[in-house]
């Protein structure tokens, strides 16, 4: 299903924990949050409010610190 980015919590270069907010994504009138799966750094931030989501589109990656 697709859907469209409401909101972005993180930023690029960002340490997040595990369950964090990274976005919110709207679709069929219901927010779905995107929360980070795992710790580390936002690398490669492909979600800006507006955009439109495809499933299994990348939002961002995150790597260990």
């Amino acid at each position: 299903m697709q859907g469209t980015v409401v909101r972005v919590a993180a930023s690029e270069g960002q340490r997040v924990d595990e369950g964090d907010l990274i976005a919110v994504v709207e679709a069929m009138k219901m927010e779905q949050p995107l929360i980070a799966h795992s710790s580390g750094v936002v690398r490669e931030l492909a979600a800006e409010v507006g955009t439109t989501l495809v499933a299994g589109a990348l939002v961002c990656r995150l790597v260990a610190d």
